[in-house]
């Protein structure tokens, strides 16, 4: 119903700017439903929620934590959300987890998950011990519970504490996550 309200609004717009009332019922129609699901997540997979409620992590001694920040020779590929040890951290997507994954291959105590899309795209969240609760291959909707935020600090002495997300399209090609 809002979706048709939006659309006649677009409609008689259109039809006052001397433009066709079709068009502009389908742009306001349009406009609405992907507003609706960018900033609500509905029916869209890839409508990504802070995993830790609290924004990104700022430059401090190991870099920034915004996607594209310098790392060396090459370019952070994820975001890194603030968290304190020990806090709730939720899935910032809805979709299936795939599987657990781990950052370092050297260090087996810090963990994450993968979660799938229904349209293929992935987020990997790390750095959060996993709940037993989460199942591999089970449904996940954005904001649920997946585990808490571990304690960096004794891998990276003074770092800010945060979960990485990372996420990338069905071909492995990473895409910015504060872009969605």
């Amino acid at each position: 119903m809002q979706n048709s309200a939006a659309g006649t609004i677009g409609g008689v717009a259109s039809t006052a700017g001397v433009g066709k009332f079709t068009n502009g019922f389908t742009t306001g129609a349009f406009d609405y439903a992907f507003n609706d699901k960018q900033l609500h997540g509905k029916k869209n997979s890839r409508a990504l929620k802070s995993p830790t409620g609290k924004g990104v992590r700022g430059k401090d001694n190991w870099g920034g934590g915004h996607y594209g920040a310098s790392r060396g020779s090459r370019s952070h590929d994820g975001v890194d959300y603030v968290s304190d040890s020990g806090q709730r951290v939720v899935a910032p997507m809805s979709g299936r987890v795939v599987r657990h994954s781990h950052p370092y291959a050297d260090d087996l105590s810090f963990d994450g998950i993968v979660i799938r899309a229904n349209d293929g795209a992935e987020v990997t969240v790390w750095y959060v011990d996993v709940s037993e609760a989460v199942k591999m291959n089970g449904m996940i909707a954005a904001g649920d519970y997946i585990g808490t935020a571990q304690d960096l600090t004794g891998r990276y002495p003074n770092i800010t504490n945060h979960v990485h997300v990372r996420l990338h399209d069905v071909k492995g090609k990473s895409l910015n996550p504060q872009g969605y």
